[in-house]
Formats: C-alpha cells, structure tokens, sequence
C-alpha cells in the first residue's frame, strides 16, 4: 500500500474591498498568514467597484505565494465565494465569459487571473460574515479604507479620473524576446517615465496566445512563437510590471491585435463620467498601438484619442512612422 502525505503549506488567508460610491474609489486589503507569521498587503484604484477589489485582494494575496500552497480563504464577498465554490467562475470562462441568457459576466480579466492562480494551489474559499466582528476582516477592512483615504488625500476621485493612459503590449517578447527590436529596449525608460508622471488612471493590455498559435490565422502568417500565456515572453517589461503592481492597474489580455474589451471598458467610464482624452503608447506602434487607436475611435468617435510616439516603437522605423500617418489620417492625435 502506498501513502501519500501532503506536504503542502497550510496558508490562511484573509481578504476584503471596500469602494466610496461603488462606482467609486477603492481599496483592498489582505493578510497572508504561515506558521504564526503574518504579511499585509493592500492597495487602491480611483474609478473601481466593491467587486473588482474584492477579487483584487485574492489575487493579489495569492500572488505572493512562491510554490504550491494548501491555502484557506477566508472572504464577506458571496460574490467570490459562491464563484469559485459552487463552480459558477468556471462555467463563465467555457461559455467565453458568458452567464445563461448569454449575459456578459463583469469583471472578465480578474476572473481569468484569479482561475489561472486558482490552478496552482489547493484551495477552500470560506464566506464570512462582513463587519460582524470578525477579527482579521475587520483589520482587512481597515487596510481596505485605508487606501481610500490615501487616495482623497492625493487628490483622486472618480470625478477628476477623466484621463486615460494605455500601455499596449510592453511585454518581454516584443522587448528584448522573440520578436524585440533596439527601438523597443530604447522606449522602456520613457514608458516608465510616462507612467509615473501621468495625471490620470492607467490601463495595460497583454498579447496574449496559447500554445496552438502556430495554427492560427495570425500564427500563419506570422510564424514566430510569441507571448505564449504563462512564459516569461508573455510577461510585462519587469520594470514596468512593478509599477502596473504598484498602482493596481488593470490588465487586459487580449488574443488579437485590437482589444474589444477595453474599448468596451472605456465606453462604460465615458458613460458615468466623459473622458477628456485617452493616451496611448507602446508596442508595436505599426500593429497593436493603431489597431487598438482605431478600435477605440470607433467606439468613442467623440474622444480625444492621443499616440506618444516617443513612447512608441514599430517593427521597423520605417513601419512605425507609416503607422503614424495613417492615424494622424484617421483624427488620432499624434505628438
């Protein structure tokens, strides 16, 4: 007979969200606990809704997990619990995201985090009862405030977050990977700066690919393996993931050139508050920089839609100034 022991670590961790308005500003907290030890870890985002950061707190306390971990969580969010327990968050990602009725599920690019690190642990999500004195989510709540606070004392608000910074496709493979260029190593420090000294709310988007890409349509005419989700191709310039974690930005993935969701996601902040200009910058100035500028021209012709071609690079130099007429042709703002 053979006996297998689990020599997993046993990980408890407690999470909660909070948001100003719902939408509105908000923040999340967790503690991470092991063996007695305790970490805390929070964060906030200006224009966000009370599920985004509860979902934002499980994953981020998740990520900072280095192996494979049997992992108690302990959430006053039904809305994650019941996803994950009763199977609801799988079902979504077979049917592309999609509840019955074909109803769009909200919150698509956290779920899909949150099931890709879900996959890497064992797992029990446990609900409790929220502000009922319940030590650790009382303290989470608190971090979760917290954040709040700091963003009202740094002048953020849902009413002032009327600009827009996407980050397109800064990822290691067009960097310095498979498909990198010296054009694209040059840009990262000026991405970096860009992002920093922004005024405003900022997005990234990931080129994102499985490992059938060779079988695609663009996999065909483009037969170089790249981004393949999961490898360290695929993953954002390091220096500019730290400052994505950071400030909490949103990813979104997308599995071809123009992302459909984030011109989507952009419609919806426009809605509750009119955006005064969308920036862009990234990678590949001549493919997925003016897919996604023409993209969100077409769904917000209205917009200011501005590329900083320092912060820019094409496949060639040749391709990325060609790319920069045919959007100035187009009412995009160049500079």
């Amino acid at each position: 007979m053979v006996i297998i022991l689990d020599n997993l670590k046993k990980v408890e961790i407690f999470t909660d969200g909070a948001c100003s308005g719902n939408p509105g500003a908000g923040g999340w907290g967790a503690i991470i606990r092991f063996k007695g030890h305790e970490k805390e870890i929070s964060g906030g985002c200006p224009d966000t809704t009370n599920n985004r950061m509860e979902l934002t707190a499980v994953i981020e306390a998740l990520k900072c997990l280095k192996e494979k971990c049997d992992v108690t969580i302990y959430s006053d969010s039904q809305y994650f619990v019941n996803a994950m327990t009763k199977g609801w968050a799988f079902s979504w990602k077979a049917k592309n995201w999609r509840r019955s009725g074909n109803e769009k599920v909200l919150n698509p690019d956290l779920w899909q985090n949150l099931l890709d690190l879900w996959e890497k642990h064992k797992i029990e999500a446990i609900w409790v009862k929220g502000h009922a004195g319940h030590p650790e989510n009382e303290r989470c709540d608190a971090l979760a405030v917290g954040e709040i606070k700091k963003l009202s004392e740094n002048g953020f608000s849902p009413e002032n977050a009327d600009k827009i910074l996407v980050v397109i496709d800064m990822q290691n493979d067009f960097i310095n990977g498979t498909l990198g260029t010296k054009e694209a190593e040059k840009i990262v420090d000026c991405v970096k700066s860009k992002i920093e000294n922004f005024d405003g709310d900022v997005f990234f988007t990931r080129d994102t690919h499985s490992e059938d890409y060779l079988s695609t349509q663009e996999g065909k005419k483009l037969p170089v393996t790249h981004c393949i989700k999961g490898t360290s191709g695929w993953e954002i310039h390091p220096l500019l993931d730290k400052i994505r974690a950071d400030l909490n930005c949103p990813v979104f993935d997308k599995i071809t050139f123009g992302s459909k969701e984030l011109a989507e996601h952009l419609c919806q902040l426009n809605k509750k508050n009119p955006l005064k200009e969308i920036v862009l910058i990234g990678l590949c100035t001549d493919i997925c920089v003016i897919s996604n500028a023409l993209t969100i021209k077409a769904f917000l012709p209205e917009a200011t839609i501005t590329v900083d071609s320092s912060c820019c690079a094409g496949v060639t130099p040749e391709s990325h100034q060609n790319a920069l007429n045919a959007m100035k042709m187009c009412q995009i703002n160049v500079i």
